[in-house]
C-alpha cells in the first residue's frame, strides 16, 4: 500500500517524511529503505520526531507524471480517454482512496497527505537525490484541456508552488 507519512531514523534523530505522490518520494523511500512506520492523514500519537520535511513538485508536472505512470506503467488509463477525462474522473471518484489515481493527483493540501506536518519544504527540481529508475513512458505534453483542469482543481497548489518560486 502506498502511504504518505514515514519516520526516518538517523542516529539519535528521527525525521518525519511527508511523501507527496509524484514528487520524488519513492526515490527517498527506496534510498532509505523505508517500509515501516507509515501512516496516512496524521502521525500516530506515539510517533516522536524532531524534524519534518516534504518535496513539492510543479502541479502540472505532477499531474502529467501521474497520468503517464498510470497510462504506461500501470495500464490503468482506458484507450481513448483524454488527459482531462482521466483527471475529471479521478477527482470526482477516488481522491480519498489511498494508492488510487485520484490520491496521486489530489491537492497536496488534501488531509490524506499530511502536508501540514512538513516544517521544511523542498522543491522537486532542487532536491539532491537519485531519481528512482522506472521504465520511461513515451513523452506526452500536457494538453490544454488538462492544463485548464489542473488550474481549476489544483488552484491552491498552483498558487502555493508559484509562491515558493517567488513568482
Amino acid at each position: 500500500m502506498e502511504v504518505s507519512l514515514f519516520l526516518i531514523p538517523d542516529g539519535d534523530q528521527v525525521t518525519l517524511f511527508v511523501h507527496l505522490p509524484k514528487a520524488g518520494g519513492s526515490s527517498i523511500r527506496k534510498d532509505r529503505q523505508l517500509n515501516q512506520s507509515a501512516a496516512f492523514y496524521d502521525p500516530p500519537a506515539d510517533w516522536e520526531y524532531s524534524h519534518s520535511f516534504t518535496i513539492v513538485r510543479d502541479p502540472y508536472e505532477r499531474f502529467l507524471s501521474a497520468y503517464l505512470d498510470f497510462k504506461y506503467n500501470r495500464g490503468m488509463v482506458p484507450d481513448g480517454m483524454s488527459q482531462r477525462q482521466w483527471l475529471d474522473f479521478h477527482i470526482d471518484n477516488d481522491i480519498d482512496n489511498p494508492g488510487s489515481a485520484g490520491h496521486h493527483i489530489s491537492s497536496i493540501f488534501h488531509p490524506i497527505h499530511g502536508f501540514k506536518y512538513a516544517k521544511k519544504i523542498f522543491l522537486f527540481d532542487q532536491y539532491p537525490f537519485d531519481r528512482h529508475e522506472r521504465p520511461s513512458p513515451p513523452l506526452e505534453e500536457l494538453d490544454d484541456s488538462a492544463r485548464e483542469g489542473v488550474s481549476t482543481y489544483l488552484e491552491r497548489d498552483v498558487y502555493y508552488y508559484k509562491s515558493l518560486l517567488g513568482s
